[in-house]
């Protein structure tokens, strides 16, 4: 059992309207000090996250936070303690933050986060600002495709802006016959492409990354070494534990309600959602009876977002 103290912690993500996000240089004489982290500060005993981050600005940055978004939690450990951190967007604020504590503040482009020298604990955040909230799934392609799938698939990204695709093919001859046409449609309309193979191969050259069935998930000892992203799908609290440790950058949740194609399973609900969230501590995705207007539940929930394949207009091959 760990001896290390247990401390909840509140901070936001405030990203200004030129896109930069800001962030504080952690004085030289605390632990990590040199590093960049997004402001926020210890819960005071009786706080909510909510009223901790609202102080803390206060204190820190003299600005009044007048509204926020569950982004991300998740646990850390660091050699002198173990954190569990409540990350918000920060969507309204009143004031000019500045550093009323003697810090640093910094302001950086989203794409020159990754090069920074954030605090070791950053990974779930950065990767829950990259993520999409709305990935499309397609249905399972497999050979003979219908030859009016690209043309449906484009029309569902065109319709719905997803932000990504999640493309379930485990015929690898058939993933590398589609890459291209699907890798076009992506390229036009900004959806990163994640290949859900069943299995550890490599996606086609272009994909963003590689998404893991829960059978492929159990079968892991260590993060798969693949370029790009890698997510993966789970049902019960150990499968989403077991994917924050490895490190990977998601998980899809579910079901979350009762679906169709899944008529004798018995849905999650929130309750359930809530469980997978704090297991995982890395973006979680809804999946299961959702549609785009269930995000804002997603996220009051603390969840990424929701993943679907129906409600975007696409249907299961028969």
């Amino acid at each position: 059992m760990s001896t290390r103290p247990f401390v909840k912690v509140a901070a936001g993500i405030l990203q200004c309207a030129d896109g930069r996000y800001l962030m504080a240089e952690r004085p030289g004489h605390k632990t990590l000090g040199g590093y960049l982290e997004f402001p926020g500060g210890k819960l005071e005993p009786g706080e909510t996250p909510e009223v901790a981050l609202a102080r803390e600005f206060e204190e820190e940055l003299g600005i009044s936070v007048t509204a926020t978004e569950p982004l991300v939690q998740f646990e850390h450990v660091y050699p002198e303690r173990l954190i569990r951190a409540f990350m918000f967007r920060v969507k309204d604020w009143r004031g000019e933050p500045h550093g009323r504590e003697g810090q640093k503040l910094v302001y950086a482009r989203p794409e020159a986060l990754p090069t920074l020298p954030l605090l070791p604990a950053n990974k779930p955040i950065l990767a829950a600002l990259a993520l999409p909230a709305t990935p499309v799934g397609t249905p399972l392609l497999k050979a003979p495709i219908d030859e009016n799938f690209l043309a449906h698939f484009e029309r569902a990204v065109k319709a719905h802006r997803p932000g990504g695709a999640i493309v379930r093919c485990r015929e690898a001859a058939l993933s590398e016959a589609l890459a291209s046409g699907l890798l076009a449609i992506a390229g036009r309309e900004y959806c990163p492409l994640f290949l859900n193979s069943g299995d550890l191969r490599e996606p086609p050259r272009g994909f963003a990354g590689l998404h893991l069935p829960a059978t492929t998930l159990h079968e892991l000892d260590i993060r798969p070494e693949l370029a790009g992203r890698v997510g993966a799908s789970v049902h019960t609290q150990a499968e989403a534990r077991k994917a924050g440790e490895l490190g990977l950058d998601y998980v899809v949740a579910g079901s979350v309600r009762k679906t169709p194609s899944h008529p004798g399973v018995a849905p999650l609900g929130w309750q359930g959602f809530d469980a997978l969230v704090r297991a995982a501590g890395i973006p979680v995705y809804a999946i299961g009876g959702m549609t785009p207007d269930d995000v804002p539940d997603v996220r009051r929930h603390w969840g990424q977002g929701i993943a679907a394949i129906r409600a975007f207009g696409l249907q299961e091959q028969p």
